[in-house]
């Protein structure tokens, strides 16, 4: 499943690498989230049995990727942006570590399409919840606190149970985080595949305009669903001098993430304090 916004000629690349290493019968489907570059153009005739989503409004990153996932049938979903190069034989790697009851979400290394010398396995936060990319810390597939969106797998059955990517979510921003932090709290593991290497562009600069307002509220949204009120207020204080903060809370005040946050509370397995010490993370707590 791909999601894609404005991304040119690289989506055809990217379609073309998963049409070149899929088996046969696999499932190709694109979302097109109302680019104006005439990107998916190429698709909309068929082409290879590839399906086109095309929604009148955009949707925004996380909801894009739970529209495409309606259109699949396999036990397994892929998704991916629209900027990646598929080495052979990545697929099997990636199934076999979904073979575990505890298996939440698998993942790839992801290298850089212009340096792939550069390469991240996973990620942890700072204290500033930045992304810190992971080194590789062995050869056989292990646990990490984040993977990132861009490319990830995972069992269609567990996807539809945890309530797939938070359609709260707006744009872009936070989506394989928040995903994450929730799987591990419901008791799931996050789990990177050494052995596959994905090579993905990374941008200085996005080909869309991004909306601050919108990311600072991403990041508040994942506080309240899954922090404790020290955590949530800490970040609150933090953006609260931040161009988009108002905006941002008004926004999350409309929403449902106190009720969500209710829900999550009565079901997850375990608490913040768990995961961010399992990780030896020390996160808006000074």
């Amino acid at each position: 499943m791909i999601a894609s916004r404005n991304e040119g000629e690289l989506l055809r690349r990217t379609v073309d690498s998963f049409l070149e290493t899929l088996p046969e019968r696999s499932e190709i489907v694109v979302v097109d989230d109302c680019s104006n570059d005439a990107s998916a153009e190429f698709l909309r005739d068929g082409y290879h049995g590839v399906t086109l989503l095309a929604p009148r409004r955009s949707r925004g990153a996380s909801a894009a990727r739970n529209h495409g996932v309606g259109r699949t049938r396999g036990e397994v979903v892929v998704f991916s942006d629209a900027h990646v190069e598929l080495p052979e034989d990545w697929l099997p790697p990636l199934r076999a570590a979904l073979d575990s009851e505890t298996a939440g979400v698998v993942a790839p290394g992801l290298s850089s399409l212009s340096d792939q010398s550069l390469t991240g396995f996973g990620h942890k936060w700072d204290g500033e919840l930045r992304w810190q990319w992971q080194r590789k810390r062995s050869e056989e597939p292990y646990c990490v606190p984040f993977v990132g969106a861009g490319f990830v797998a995972m069992r269609r059955d567990l996807f539809r149970r945890v309530g797939g990517f938070d359609p709260g979510i707006l744009i872009w921003g936070s989506i394989g985080d928040e995903l994450c932090l929730r799987l591990w709290l419901l008791g799931y593991e996050c789990i990177i595949v050494p052995g596959v290497v994905v090579p993905h562009l990374f941008r200085a600069k996005h080909p869309y305009e991004i909306d601050w307002k919108a990311v600072l509220h991403n990041q508040m949204r994942m506080a309240v669903l899954h922090m404790n009120e020290e955590r949530v207020s800490r970040l609150f204080q933090r953006h609260a001098s931040r161009a988009g903060f108002v905006a941002g809370m008004s926004h999350l005040l409309a929403g449902d993430a106190w009720r969500l946050r209710q829900h999550y509370r009565s079901i997850r397995l375990r608490d913040d304090d768990w995961f961010f010490d399992e990780f030896g993370m020390d996160i808006l707590t000074g």
